[in-house]
Formats: C-alpha cells, structure tokens, sequence
C-alpha cells in the first residue's frame, strides 16, 4: 500500500509540472505575431512589454478595447514611400479558440488573406470566418476603419472575448502593395494563471501573403504561381523595402494594444 501511494504521489507531480510547462508555452507568443519561433529569420518585434494579467478569471466574459498605432510614414519608410496614396484598410478579424488559424507565418494564404492583403476588401474574408462561427471555432467577425486616409493613423475598437474564444486574430493590408500586410496571429489573451490578461502590447511588423511576386508598392500585379507560404518582411537590408537603410532599422509598422475594459468586472 506504501509503495501505491507513493507511485499516485509521483503521477500527481508528474502530470503537474506538464500542465504548468504547457501553460507557458501557450501563453508565451504560440506564434501571437504571425513568426515562426523556431526560425530566427523569421523573428519579428516582440512584445513592447509583457502581458499583465488581470484578477478577472477567463472564465469571465469580457470586453477589450483595441487600439492599432499605425506609423508607416514616410520619414521612417522612405523607399519609393507611396506618399500620396498610403494608407491602411481595415483591421479585421475574430476571437477564437485553438481549432482555426486565420492567417500565420509559414501557412498558405486563404482566399479571403489573400484579397485583403492585395486590395484590402474583407468580404471573403468575412465568409471564412463566418464557416468558422457555424463550425463553432470563432465567435464573431470584427473589422475597424483607420481614423485617416493615411499611412499613420489609428484602428480603434472593442472586440469581446470568453473562455471558449481566448485567441484573437487580426489582419490589415498596406495599402498600396502588392500583398503586404500585418496584424496578429493567434494572440492569446488569457494568461497562464487562467486570468485574463490587462493589457497586452506589441509591435508589429510587415508580412508577404505570398500571393504576387511585385517588388514594391505600386508593381503592377503579379500573381505567385503557385502561392508561397506568409512570410515576415523583416531582412535588414536592400531587399526589404521596409527596411530604412540610411538608419539602419527595421522599424515596426504598428503598435497593437489590448486593453481589459474597466467596465468589466
């Protein structure tokens, strides 16, 4: 009997420490800005600061207000800079669990990826998640204007989030591109003490659908045959039309920010 209860007390430790490794690793990105974190090339900004979490059990349903900072200026973007026609379509996506993925680093553009990050119309887009809701996986479609016709302006709104939904994804086309985007992939907004998260803060670079091959903002369409897997604009040289070679830096394109509503519990 000695040796039974100290075999049940060993499995109990055992399967303890699993669940607590697990939790972190959930927690900690699980790919939250469309990057691949076992490949270094493919590294993007990382959180500008840690998620904190919050007293409010994800078992809670909440609101959280979103804000996307967009900066793709000119001054920090200059090459071929499309100044008289940059500018951001709307940020749109869904909360959801971990059964569907919108869009990631290393996936196969959809349909409706594929026409946002080229034109930026969400309308098939919304339709896939639309599927996702009926198959249970998402829990509404979201989609926000940017506050100007310009490069640097705000997407602003609330998305609501529950247990069954913890993810969130979010996807906007620079516009003009061939098929240039950003957002998130995946963010987990319930932390891994099963709180929801207070605020959760990133910046985000630009990625390639890879669905045309044009090399800058204005190339006449040149549909990728066939598609390439999403990749992150992120080399730090002449080939990333990001990158601001005269200072040397890759800067992020937006700063995303979750923030728990205070008029939730």
């Amino acid at each position: 009997m000695a040796l039974l209860r100290w075999l049940a007390v060993l499995l109990v430790g055992v399967a303890v420490l699993q669940s607590q490794v697990v939790g972190r690793s959930l927690f900690q990105d699980n790919g939250d800005d469309g990057t691949d974190d076992g490949d270094d090339d493919m590294e993007m900004p990382e959180e500008v600061e840690g998620p904190k979490e919050s007293d409010v059990p994800c078992s809670t349903d909440v609101t959280y207000e979103v804000l996307n900072a967009c900066d793709w200026s000119e001054d920090k973007f200059p090459r071929d800079y499309p100044s008289s026609s940059a500018h951001w379509s709307p940020l749109c996506g869904t909360a959801h669990n971990e059964n569907y993925s919108m869009w990631d680093v290393g996936q196969i553009s959809t349909e409706g990826v594929r026409i946002v990050a080229e034109i930026g119309d969400h309308g098939t887009l919304e339709e896939e998640v639309q599927a996702c809701i009926d198959a249970g996986n998402c829990s509404a479609f979201y989609e926000w204007g940017c506050s100007t016709f310009s490069g640097t302006c705000d997407h602003a709104g609330t998305i609501d989030m529950s247990g069954d939904y913890p993810y969130v994804s979010l996807l906007s086309m620079i516009a003009p591109s061939p098929d240039w985007m950003t957002g998130v992939s995946s963010a987990k907004l319930c932390g891994p003490g099963g709180n929801w998260t207070s605020e959760y803060k990133r910046d985000l670079g630009g990625y390639d659908a890879g669905t045309d091959s044009g090399p800058s903002y204005t190339s006449p369409d040149d549909a990728t045959d066939p598609f390439e897997p999403i990749f992150a604009l992120n080399a730090t040289d002449e080939s990333n039309l990001l990158y601001n070679v005269d200072e040397g830096k890759l800067y992020p394109v937006c700063t995303i920010t979750f923030t728990l509503s205070t008029d939730d519990p």
